[in-house]
Parts: structure tokens; sequence; C-alpha cells
């Protein structure tokens, strides 16, 4: 799968969060919910990049680097969250200033958000038709045994272009509802 299904499969992952976190009165969460989850959708992709030393679909691949990025996803998603709401009294949009508890909180609901995002793009390469050493082996080191359920290719243009759109609607939805518009 190409970044658009990816990007689309990470917000349809997350979008059950941000509904739960919106209906209970944190809409201003639902955005950062958002913007982890893609983040750490498309992180098993860094072995794409040149300077990166690992083979495409390697150990970047695993459950195991899913959970582990997410700790790495949150600590910088809440310092971003602390920011806005300590220097950004200019911008007109009312961000309350959480309590511990509630920063406590959003740390857990992220690193769902992260997990899910992760799952979401292991998940979108195993619709990919190619075999040898495009399979992933999520399970590793556990399990070497490849994971593939082939319905499509990874650039087919139907189902990235199709995922991105459920997944930017699946949100554009969720906030039409909170605002009242749907």
């Amino acid at each position: 799968m190409h970044k658009p299904g990816h990007f689309g499969l990470s917000l349809l992952a997350t979008s059950f969060l941000v509904l739960l976190t919106v209906d209970l009165g944190y809409p201003h969460w639902g955005i950062l919910i958002a913007a982890a989850g893609t983040a750490a959708g498309n992180l098993p992709d860094i072995d794409n990049k040149p300077i990166v030393p690992f083979k495409h679909h390697g150990w970047t691949h695993t459950v195991l680097f899913v959970l582990l990025s997410g700790l790495f996803v949150v600590p910088i998603a809440l310092v971003g969250y602390w920011s806005f709401v300590q220097f950004g009294a200019e911008i007109p949009v009312n961000i309350p200033m959480p309590s511990e508890f509630e920063y406590i909180a959003l740390g857990i609901v992220l690193y769902i958000a992260s997990v899910l995002g992760g799952l979401s793009h292991l998940f979108g390469d195993t619709l990919s038709t190619a075999g040898g050493t495009l399979l992933i082996r999520p399970w590793k080191p556990v399990s070497n045994n490849h994971v593939r359920i082939g319905v499509t290719t990874a650039g087919n243009p139907v189902y990235n272009t199709g995922f991105f759109i459920l997944g930017v609607g699946s949100h554009l939805v969720i906030y039409q509802s909170f605002l009242g518009i749907i």
C-alpha cells in the first residue's frame, strides 16, 4: 500500500477513539489523536529512506516495532500539545489547561492511537499481493511466519484512494456531527 492508503487506514483505525473523546467532551484531543495515529501509521515505512540501514518490510513492519514506536510518538505529541496550550494564547481557539489526570489519560489515549495507526499500516501491507522479500513477518522475533491477505497490488489507485477517502470521511463525519452540522 502507498502513503494515501496508509494515511486513510490510520485515520479509519483511530476514528472510533476520536469519536469517544469528542463525545466525552474533549474535541481538541481528536486532532492530536488522529495526528499521532497517522504519524505512527507511517513510521514503519521509515525503512524506505536511504539513510536508514534496514531492509524494507523488515523489523519496522513488526508488532514489536509498532508497540515501541508509540513510546516515541506519544512524548512528542504531548510536548506539542503542552506547547500549544502554554504559548498559543494569541490563537483564537479555546484550549483548556488539562489537569495531571487529563495529561495521563491523553498519554494513554495517544499510545492506543499510535498502536492502532501502526497496526493499520501492517494490515495495509498484508493486503498486497507482493511476495518474496516484500512479505511482512509481523510476529518477529516470536515467529518467522509471513502474513498476506493478497487482494490487491500495493499501488492500486482504487484501494489507496478508497481508503484515503474513507479515513478522511470518517473524521469529517465525527467533527461535523460534533459541530451540529449533521
